[in-house]
């Protein structure tokens, strides 16, 4: 969950809309304080700022967790089978397989390796479950994969 919470705030709107909200914030301030004069009324630059700064990131987070919770395959334990020409997943209720062609990209944190079949849906591979062997050897993998449109941000 805290990793979802953390790729949703590096996403380039995020970034806009939080930092629109600071400059709303200091400039509620500098208006309060008679240092700047704007069409808006000073209340109306805070609110806006609350609004950017407070209510949108719980909200943002609220629907993390609730996306969380509704979805029980996340939260099995899940072993994959990776190779080449595939992603094998077997989770406790499910089987499922994915041809490298189908992957939209896949991104290596700290933590994890992401593979995304969609835009905004990546399946997780914790790096604390294998070797430092196993991690090198999926990485050497997943950089050698060949698929249409694939996008590797490692």
């Amino acid at each position: 969950m805290r990793l979802m919470a953390s790729l949703l705030y590096k996403s380039p709107v995020v970034l806009v809309l939080m930092a629109s909200g600071l400059i709303f914030a200091v400039l509620g301030v500098l208006s309060y304080a008679e240092l700047v004069h704007t069409k808006l009324p000073p209340y109306l630059h805070v609110a806006l700022a609350m609004y950017l700064l407070v209510f949108m990131p719980l909200l943002s987070l609220r629907r993390v967790r609730s996306n969380f919770r509704a979805n029980k395959r996340i939260q099995e334990q899940i072993t994959y089978d990776i190779d080449g020409v595939q992603m094998k997943m077997t989770g406790e209720t499910f089987n499922s397989e994915a041809h490298w062609s189908s992957i939209h990209k896949i991104i290596e944190s700290k933590d994890f390796f992401l593979v995304y079949p969609g835009k905004t849906f990546a399946n997780l591979i914790p790096k604390n479950n294998l070797s430092e062997s196993g991690v090198s050897e999926l990485r050497e993998i997943l950089r050698n994969v060949d698929g249409a449109g694939i996008r590797k941000l490692f």
